[in-house]
């Protein structure tokens, strides 16, 4: 690792993190100003350089090769999102970067430490003291004026005099005080490091000062909730689903369902690099077929007035995951800095294809793929690898990846300012095993009760599906959607608490059972909190049936679906205008199927598309895609997700 250091106490306590993880520093890099400045402050956006004369003494400290570069470039980009810009000083960090793997080619990775916070300055008067002697007084501020004790909002600047991975240390003998800004509002001043002088020190016995958390911190609770379940072999059989007619349908209606319009929301159905008429010639790889996948994705967005930026989550089937890198790299060369959401997981699909990907999309002027639009979050498959390692908490478990996922999840929300635990509107797990459906499904429900902390919140929609791989050899990956809490005024007048905008509780859960003589099992669990509605219905049947018994499964599961959007809004009739509404808002349905049924995916096609298109309006035009899995939990024949936006 190379060490990016400008002297304060974050890139110090970074590297320490670095120690602690099993990482070696092998050199240091800093950027300071320009000689022809004349400047030890430069106000960047991106670095600190007060302090830079004293920086050269660090490699005696350490006892590690320094590595400097002027900068020579402003701060032209101040957003998050950063692209190559000629003249920013961003380019600057890139060629000091470029210079250190020149010369040092097995470094793998750079340390960098930064905590955001609100921007706030202190007195010139504190200047040279230690944050010991600060310490008080910084929490004080902190309560008053929201300043941030450890100064990363620019209210100061620190510099490291010492740190138990030097070997020697620094002792200031001569510093003065240079006001940079004497401004009666927002006065600035730093302290020059005049003279300085490097000191021996006793041999350090131990730089383990810092704590590595454990993978299970925060989440040990629901993991001794979920141990107690040994992940044993699941004893729901999967009857056959027998053919009793063939639907016939010709190619141009095998084209329904396909597309999703309905301004602002858009969605495409599972796309693969053939059509469905199969008269392609075969491609040889996985990067041919899926640059032919992403680029007849591409031909459809065209159609539909859309580009990639316009995108805000994919999902993306793949027949051997030992192929993901290869497709990876074909996959990402389609988007810019930031890609939409993708969740990811290995499936049998019928051949040629090798993949299959199908997306949403959400057209608005002012979005960005790192933010909610329109209430929507959608966020990426969550696996369970530790952070700092990229690796599998040991010994390899469903129920340590289980936790870890779950906190992983957790955490990436929090950073957005999300509360996945309040506000999610759906869930789908993928598990490589049926065997995990039992822990996954407590888990879940452990720490929404847990975190919400009041009972009457149900558990989400949520669907747990068993298939042949998963990203990493994962054993569980979740994949959420979420409502962001922050509602428009126009919708809701008594929701929201006094001058927040933020709703004050999560979505509205109902739940449906159809247990029908011939001994099936239809269960309809739905969320809504507006614009978002998100339904899982699964499909169980206890003895052999028929494929006309099947689609009429679908088919009053999707009507119950429809009727308690009717009673939700007060209705006790069918009201024209709500139907309408709410067959038309319907952008995406996701047919998961066992595979063990033994119908044949055309077929299943055929068959679905000719009973929406003869049984439902002509309004709901949603875009269907067919995922073959292994199993579904509880036995059920079919999981069907269906996503609707307002």
């Amino acid at each position: 690792v190379v060490a990016l250091i400008s002297g304060g106490k974050d890139s110090c306590f970074n590297m320490m993190h670095c120690v602690a993880n099993g990482h070696q520093i092998t050199a240091l890099a800093n950027l300071k100003p320009h000689i022809d400045s004349q400047k030890d402050e430069l106000d960047s956006f991106l670095y600190q350089t007060v302090g830079h004369d004293a920086i050269s003494y660090y490699a005696e400290c350490m006892g590690l090769p320094l590595y400097r570069r002027e900068i020579f470039g402003r701060s032209l980009i101040q957003e998050a999102d950063y692209k190559l810009t000629t003249g920013d000083e961003t380019e600057d960090l890139f060629e000091l970067l470029k210079e250190v793997k020149e010369a040092n080619t097995d470094i793998q990775g750079v340390s960098v430490g930064a905590i955001l916070s609100n921007y706030q300055r202190l007195k010139s008067t504190h200047l040279g003291k230690s944050i010991e002697d600060l310490y008080l007084y910084l929490c004080s501020l902190n309560e008053k004026y929201d300043v941030h004790v450890c100064g990363e909002g620019g209210e100061y600047e620190t510099f490291t005099l010492d740190c138990p991975l030097f070997t020697k240390r620094l002792h200031v003998e001569e510093s003065e005080i240079i006001m940079h800004s004497d401004n009666a509002f927002a006065e600035v001043a730093y302290l020059r490091l005049k003279k300085l002088v490097v000191m021996d020190k006793p041999v350090n016995t131990t730089t383990n000062l810092i704590k590595v958390p454990a993978w299970s911190d925060g989440f040990e609770d629901v993991l001794s909730r979920i141990e107690v379940f040994k992940g044993e072999n699941v004893l729901n059989a999967v009857p056959k689903i027998d053919i009793d007619y063939i639907p016939e349908m010709n190619n141009d209606y095998m084209d329904l369902y396909s597309l999703h319009v309905n301004s602002p929301y858009f969605a495409i159905s599972g796309t693969t690099a053939y059509g469905h008429k199969n008269s392609q010639a075969r491609l040889d790889t996985i990067e041919e077929e899926t640059r032919v996948c992403m680029k007849n994705l591409e031909e459809r967005l065209v159609k539909l007035g859309l580009n990639w930026t316009d995108v805000i989550n994919m999902n993306v089937f793949i027949k051997d995951m030992n192929e993901f890198g290869r497709m990876n790299v074909i996959y990402k060369s389609f988007f810019d800095i930031n890609p939409p959401t993708r969740t990811c997981v290995g499936c049998n699909l019928p051949s040629p294809a090798k993949i299959q990907i199908d997306l949403i999309a959400i057209k608005f002027r002012d979005y960005s793929n790192i933010k909610p639009i329109n209430n929507h979050a959608y966020i990426a498959g969550q696996i369970g690898l530790i952070p700092a390692s990229l690796r599998f908490p040991t010994p390899l478990s469903v129920h340590s990846q289980t936790i870890l996922s779950l906190k992983n999840l957790e955490r990436i929300t929090s950073v957005l300012e999300l509360d996945v635990w309040m506000f999610s509107v759906g869930c789908i797990c993928f598990v490589d095993e049926d065997t995990a459906f039992e822990v996954v499904q407590k888990a879940w429900k452990c720490v929404c009760e847990w975190r919400k902390g009041d009972n009457c919140y149900k558990v989400p929609p949520s669907l747990y599906i068993a298939v042949p791989s998963l990203p990493r050899e994962a054993k569980v990956e979740w994949q959420v959607l979420l409502h962001d809490g922050k509602i428009n005024r126009k919708n809701y007048n008594d929701d929201l608490e006094e001058g927040s905008g933020i709703l004050n509780h999560g979505p509205i859960v109902w739940e449906d059972t159809l247990d029908t003589k011939d001994s099936r099992i239809i269960k309809i669990t739905t969320s809504f909190i507006n614009p978002i509605l998100n339904s899982i219905i699964t499909i169980r049947v206890e003895k052999s049936t028929t494929l006309t018994t099947l689609l009429a499964s679908i088919e009053l599961g999707l009507l119950k679906l429809h009727d308690q959007f009717c009673k939700y809004n007060n209705l006790e009739e069918t009201n024209d205008q709500t139907s309408t509404i709410f067959w038309t808002s319907i952008s995406s349905i996701r047919f998961f199927y066992s595979e063990k049924i033994g119908v044949e995916v055309t077929t299943l096609k055929k068959g679905v598309k000719s009973m929406m298109s003869s049984k439902f309006p002509s309004d709901i035009r949603p875009a269907i895609t067919f995922i073959p899995v292994i199993t579904i939990s509880e036995g059920c024949v079919m999981g069907i997700c269906v996503q609707c936006g307002f």
